[in-house]
């Protein structure tokens, strides 16, 4: 079967990788994740080759080499990206993953803001609890202790929506 080619660009943030191409005149999206964790680069001059169209739908598996200066990924079966690396890595590392293929535009997780509000009655602002502190030890030995007592998942989550909103009337 005759080979077709795509250009396009990659961008991994070490552990995802999107990769944007136009295929016979139409956007396809990649987004795979990244085993073992890489350091962050962009690749604008990605060559994206494949022998069946059908090939770049839904889930894929993929391998190769980051490697010092030049990624090569296989999705085997006829697919592969090449490009150039934007930033020189310190060694070549054999790598792998999965993920989809997609005509939708994936994004990279962004970390998260370092959130503030103001208090209404003092000015002074007020760090916003991110979700992870929800997950403290003591919540999740809360968590635990429902969930061996055989309270309804629903009930659980009734109870703890009900404590953010009290929280949030506190602040």
């Amino acid at each position: 079967m005759t080979q077709a080619s795509a250009r396009g660009s990659v961008n991994c943030n070490g552990s995802r990788l999107l990769g944007t191409f136009v295929v016979d005149g139409s956007p396809r999206y990649l987004s795979v994740d990244v085993k073992p964790r890489s350091q962050s680069f962009k690749c604008d001059n990605a060559t994206l080759t494949y022998d069946n169209l059908a090939r770049l739908f839904g889930d894929c598996r993929w391998s190769g080499p980051i490697g010092k200066d030049e990624l090569r990924i296989d999705f085997g079966e006829g697919a592969t990206i090449v490009a150039q690396l934007s930033v020189v890595m310190p060694s070549s590392v054999q790598s792998h993953g999965t993920g989809t293929w997609s005509t939708v535009k994936p994004t990279l997780p962004q970390p998260p803001a370092n959130k503030t509000r103001r208090n209404a009655s003092n000015g002074i602002a007020n760090p916003i609890p991110s979700h992870d502190s929800a997950r403290s030890p003591a919540n999740l030995k809360r968590e635990e202790e429902l969930l061996k007592s055989g309270v309804p998942i629903i009930a659980y989550v009734v109870d703890e929506l009900h404590r953010l909103c009290i929280a949030l009337i506190l602040m």
